[in-house]
């Protein structure tokens, strides 16, 4: 009887992912080599926040946010214009570098943007490790205005640059900080460790953070944009410009849902997915500030 290649035969049934990474290699516009070298990290990790927002829309509109990996490819690499959060973001990227033959480890972090670095929270960002033969790299495509353009050395304690900035990795008891160099001064960003986790231990803080009322991805824009030359951010009616060392450019607050709408669009390249339900939460979160 007659040997035969079962990958061959049944290629969507051994890996049905596969068609996700050809999606996402055209939606980055990555056409480089494709192998698991530090060449092809460094690059994937600049085009993808390069190409894919950083946006909350559907936990602010109260729409359910799926982090299977099928889900998450339809929204962020489909024809509509979306990005997510990072469970999405780094969890599709999680699948293909595996799939383009990276070794991965996903871990979860404690975020610290905007507190000290010994204030407590939970272990709500996701984020992950690559091991490669140089060594191993912490990988981040799914934190908001501090998303990491490049990947960063776990066991180098001093300042690494990546396009988009200074950071550095530092230990922290048992833990790790990771800090960003921002107007001066080094900023706490999140606090982690390296206990492997599973898709599965992302579900039950994913399903708080896109529904509970407590939430800040339920109560207010949160949307963030790479660019060559530097990063856009909007966090509630506050539309920000830094340069790619982080530096502040320009601030100014959106007014009507018309302007809002226009910058999710033309900055953020972002399409509201239900624009009634936009326009109410949009008018709440201007009758809050104006409060």
């Amino acid at each position: 009887m007659p040997a035969y290649d079962l990958c061959v035969i049944f290629p969507l049934i051994t890996d049905p992912e596969s068609h996700i990474v050809s999606a996402y290699f055209e939606k980055i516009g990555y056409t480089g080599v494709r192998a698991p070298t530090l060449d092809m990290l460094q690059c994937i990790h600049l085009l993808h926040p390069l190409a894919l927002p950083f946006e909350n829309l559907d936990p602010l509109l109260a729409r359910p946010v799926s982090i299977e990996t099928e889900a998450v490819a339809a929204k962020l690499l489909g024809s509509a214009r979306r990005g997510g959060y990072c469970f999405e973001h780094n969890g599709l990227l999680a699948s293909v570098l595996e799939r383009s033959g990276f070794r991965i480890t996903r871990l979860a972090a404690r975020v610290l943007w905007g507190m000290s670095d010994q204030a407590l929270s939970p272990r709500s960002h996701m984020l992950l490790l690559a091991h490669l033969e140089e060594g191993d790299f912490v990988v981040d495509v799914g934190f908001g205005g501090g998303t990491l353009t490049a990947p960063l050395r776990l066991d180098m304690t001093g300042e690494q640059q990546t396009p988009h900035g200074l950071y550095r990795i530092e230990p922290h008891g048992t833990d790790y900080l990771l800090q960003a160099r921002r107007e001066g001064a080094w900023r706490p960003v999140y606090r982690f460790d390296l206990m492997p986790c599973l898709p599965v231990d992302y579900i039950a803080t994913n399903y708080y953070l896109s529904n509970s009322p407590a939430s800040v991805f339920c109560k207010t824009p949160f949307l963030a944009k790479v660019t060559p030359q530097g990063r856009y951010g909007l966090l509630g009616t506050q539309l920000s410009r830094r340069d790619t060392e982080g530096e502040l450019i320009e601030r100014r607050t959106l007014g009507s849902v018309d302007e809002a709408c226009q910058v999710l669009s033309d900055v953020f390249d972002v399409e509201v997915p239900d624009m009634a339900s936009f326009a109410v939460v949009w008018r709440r979160v201007l009758n809050t500030v104006r409060d």
